[in-house]
């Protein structure tokens, strides 16, 4: 049986069965140092991205001494697991990598594995290897080490593959009439990306296709309550057609997922990139690691609209309205390298990248006159704080401009 490493869900190691009891949050070092050598089995990891994954860059460590000190007691925990290996760990041509004499196998070499093959055939040859794939991944890239720079970078990668193995599955049953294993697809896409109104319209139109436009609309509500409940977000304008057809019991013209995925992709807002605050979040903490390394100064803003009386605006209609304006005065004053996201029901939350705190006010002044331009009624208007909490969600500054 072997070494074998389930990374996607609740990481779990075992060997010939028996899970591994050194791989826990209280050895979170030791437990990554493992986990980079098992993600890039077969490729090798440089001394310099162990180090600089292992060891912030505030660390007052030794770092080369502590990588050292950190691969003995690797090695020295394999061996009281009941590990044999002459050497567990290698070092050759400047990359370390498993010992050979290890057997390893994981959920991610065993993905790519299907992938491959499956990209190799046409479609009516792949699907089954597409399916074995998708079949693998049990939920997101290591969810333990969640902030991590290269797991946020492999994650976007890896799930990146996974919607397009996806869509090709998708289309294939739909094309062949399958809408039963369409729907089960789709709703694999759901579970992965549940704020994704991609694979919501495709679940939906299976629904519509089988007959069940009762079970669409009451899906379609518990979807749109998701969104607003979680995200402060109201469906797509596609979505919402799809709706309006269900209720004429109507299907929506077998649209493909990747027609969907083309649909979004021209919809798309130009300038200001927005996201949901899962994201945004991701982002964040990818880009922080790089201000700090490159000394670079941004500023995280936000923005809230209030009324007469200086408080955030919860009226439903009023919300819809306002946000929209100030959504829109930021798409057109932003650059492309700032990050937005709805952060409370009439709340954003900004990054403003490479852009000192004390150059805010100049930024605000850009996106006040967008919103003024949109906003004809004067009992609203937007307020300000400046965030020097490094902590996405729990601002504490008073710093208002």
């Amino acid at each position: 049986m072997g070494l074998y490493c389930r990374m996607t869900g609740d990481l779990e190691i075992r060997f010939n069965g028996k899970r591994l009891d050194f791989i826990n949050k209280s050895n979170s070092k030791l437990s990554m140092l493992l986990v980079l050598l098992m993600f890039y089995h077969g490729q090798g990891v440089s001394r310099a991205c162990l180090t600089e994954n292992l060891y912030d860059i505030n660390e007052d460590v030794d770092s080369t001494n502590s990588l050292k000190a950190l691969l003995f007691r690797l090695r020295k925990a394999m061996a009281d697991s009941g590990i044999k290996s002459k050497e567990y760990v290698v070092y050759q041509n400047g990359l370390y990598s498993l010992a050979d004499d290890i057997e390893f196998d994981s959920d991610i070499l065993r993905f790519r594995k299907y992938v491959e093959k499956g990209d190799s055939l046409n479609i009516n040859d792949a699907y089954e290897y597409y399916k074995e794939a998708i079949d693998i991944i049990g939920g997101k890239l290591l969810p333990m080490f969640a902030s991590e720079v290269w797991v946020l970078i492999e994650r976007t990668s890896l799930e990146n593959t996974y919607s397009r193995v996806l869509r090709n599955l998708c289309s294939y049953y739909v094309q062949n009439g399958k809408y039963s294993r369409a729907k089960e697809m789709y709703f694999r896409g759901k579970a992965m990306f549940p704020y994704e109104d991609e694979w919501e319209i495709g679940y939906l139109d299976c629904l519509a296709h089988e007959g069940r436009f009762s079970d669409a609309v009451e899906e379609y509500e518990r979807y749109r309550r998701l969104l607003f409940d979680n995200m402060n977000e109201y469906p797509s304008s596609i979505l919402q057609q799809c709706y309006h057809k269900m209720l004429n019991k109507q299907v929506f013209d077998s649209m493909s997922a990747d027609d969907v995925a083309s649909e979004f992709e021209l919809n798309k807002p130009l300038g200001v990139y927005r996201c949901s605050f899962e994201k945004f979040a991701d982002n964040y903490y990818l880009l922080k690691r790089i201000m700090m390394k490159e000394n670079i100064n941004s500023t995280l803003l936000l923005c809230g609209i209030v009324d007469e009386d200086k408080r955030l605006i919860s009226d439903y209609g009023t919300v819809i309205k306002q946000t929209g304006y100030v959504e829109n005065a930021m798409i057109n004053c932003l650059r492309k390298s700032d990050i937005i996201t709805r952060y409370g029901v009439a709340q954003m939350l900004i990054l403003l990248w490479a852009t000192p705190k004390e150059n805010a006010p100049i930024v605000i002044d850009r996106i006040n006159t967008a919103y003024n331009l949109l906003n004809t009624d004067s009992r609203y208007h937007i307020e300000y704080i400046v965030l020097d909490d490094e902590k996405i969600g729990l601002p504490k500054s008073d710093d208002r401009v």
